[in-house]
């Protein structure tokens, strides 16, 4: 992941039901597929408290998208690319 100074006011990267519903959130992406991921992200970027919601537990073995075109690469790379391996295609 890209690494960045966290706000103050941030939460845990995975919390529980109980905790989310506790928070004030000002938008709600689910899935956190490629495009959710991404989507939550640019939200966030832009300063929104943001919670990305999805059915499986975190991390995953396997990263979805394992079959990226050209495109779908380039918005990895505008988001800081931390976790694009070397060489992709």
């Amino acid at each position: 992941m890209i690494a960045h100074e966290e706000p103050a006011d941030t939460v845990a990267a995975t919390i529980t039901a109980t905790a989310a519903a506790a928070e004030r959130w000002q938008a709600g992406v689910i899935g956190a597929g490629p495009a959710g991921a991404a989507g939550a992200w640019r939200l966030a970027a832009a300063g929104l408290r943001v919670i990305l919601v999805d059915r499986h537990a975190f991390p995953r073995g396997k990263v979805c998208g394992c079959c990226l075109y050209a495109r779908a690469l380039d918005e990895l790379r505008a988001l800081g690319d931390g976790g694009l391996p070397e060489g992709a295609v």
